[in-house]
């Protein structure tokens, strides 16, 4: 019953029989594993900056440590506030994970077991996004393309499967929202959704979101996502809307007992205008967006031409806003003093961006074959992700003014 509701009409027109049905779904969740696998080699068990003696990846490897029991309290120096890490110490849920793997799995190593759980990350995004669109789009030919570009994109631009949050982070975000979407959007069957099935849709949503804070800031897209929904007015169920906006504000208290109990301090934004509005930060924002996507930006425009916007389920538009406000959040965090504008921040905006070159992509195809142009992109998005993994100098710092001025 999952898959063929998760199918929806992708698959109707190609295959007959629910048997089938479900197999083309089952199919198409194996091979995007597999890609996630294959495109998780070139950063497998990296450090994020190999060539610094300390980089953000050791705060990690730190906390992994401690969760695997083999020291018995953080780095005293590192997680003390005011040091440059420490808000890293208030994302647990990655080394928690990562060090109970490599507990579990004798030889592994807790550098491999971290981008283990990455890669199942990496799947669990793709396989959600793909779900998604199935079943929620009836005339789009190839709704595993914006996952398979999201797979092959991941390695380079957003460090995905170093020892890095950012994965994991959208993994439970997206999760959390896809939770939040399905509970409030209107349907045939929402006259049975009631009562003690509510309930425990409420609990999950409620569980999600709290992994989804202890995994990283990214879990605050959610709450902008039910307030965007809430606040375009089609879903009619604003009761409910107020309900879940709240389980999903809730989800932050496991968070707070957890950065009280512990003594780390979390993230911080400065109030600094000045920094924000300095041109060469500015451009430094604008150039690394625009690396984030390359080649699909342009594609995704074509998407927006083509009235892909309206297509786009109200999940991903909603994602978008959230997302936004993320980048902003990160922007204002961030200074041309310090690192730049981390360029993975832009890779919130990756399950719309996608969504649209999917669809820009079957107008590219012009009557010729829509899958040879879907499986072309994607092999163009590996090569360009694959190149820039090896060309990467694995130093930080790297700003937009600095390699003009070189």
């Amino acid at each position: 019953a999952v898959l063929r509701s998760a199918a929806g009409r992708h698959g109707e027109r190609r295959v007959r029989g629910v048997g089938q049905l479900g197999r083309v779904v089952k199919a198409t969740l194996a091979l995007l594993l597999a890609l996630a696998a294959a495109a998780a080699i070139p950063r497998f068990g990296q450090r994020e900056n190999p060539s610094a003696a300390v980089s953000d990846s050791d705060y990690y490897l730190d906390m992994a440590a401690v969760f695997a029991g083999e020291r018995a309290a953080f780095n005293p120096e590192w997680s003390a506030p005011g040091h440059t890490g420490a808000h890293h110490y208030a994302r647990p849920l990655l080394p928690f994970l990562a060090g109970w793997t490599a507990r579990a799995i004798p030889g592994l190593g807790v550098r491999a077991a971290f981008s283990v759980v990455n890669v199942l990350a990496a799947w669990l995004i793709a396989a959600l996004l793909y779900l998604v669109v199935a079943r929620n789009t009836t005339d789009v030919r190839h709704p595993w393309l914006p996952s398979a570009l999201f797979l092959t994109g991941f390695p380079q631009v957003n460090w995905g499967y170093h020892i890095l949050t950012d994965t994991l982070g959208y993994a439970t975000a997206f999760a959390a929202a896809v939770v939040a979407w399905s509970i409030l959007r209107p349907g045939p069957d929402r006259g049975e959704r009631a009562g003690s099935a509510v309930w425990l849709q409420l609990l999950g949503l409620f569980a999600l979101q709290t992994l989804a804070l202890l995994a990283r800031e990214t879990a605050w897209i959610v709450p902008v996502l039910v307030a965007w929904l809430l606040m375009r007015g089609r879903e009619n169920r604003f009761g409910l809307g107020v309900v879940v906006l709240l389980v999903v504000l809730l989800g932050a208290l496991p968070w707070v007992t957890y950065v009280r109990g512990s003594g780390v301090r979390p993230i911080a934004i400065p109030f600094d205008p000045r920094i924000w509005l300095a041109p060469g930060y500015a451009l430094d924002f604008v150039v690394k967006s625009a690396v984030a996507f390359h080649l699909a930006w342009g594609v995704a425009a074509l998407g927006m031409r083509g009235g892909g916007l309206a297509r786009a389920p109200a999940l991903l538009v909603g994602w978008a806003v959230g997302a936004l406000l993320y980048m902003g959040a990160g922007y204002a965090h961030n200074s041309l003093a310090g690192v730049g504008y981390p360029l993975r921040l832009s890779w919130a905006l990756f399950p719309l961006v996608l969504f649209l070159a999917g669809v820009g992509a079957e107008r590219l195809s012009r009557g010729r074959d829509a899958r040879v142009v879907a499986l072309v992109l994607v092999v163009v998005n590996a090569a360009i992700a694959v190149g820039g993994t090896f060309l990467d100098p694995g130093t930080s710092g790297l700003t937009a003014p600095a390699l003009m001025a070189r």
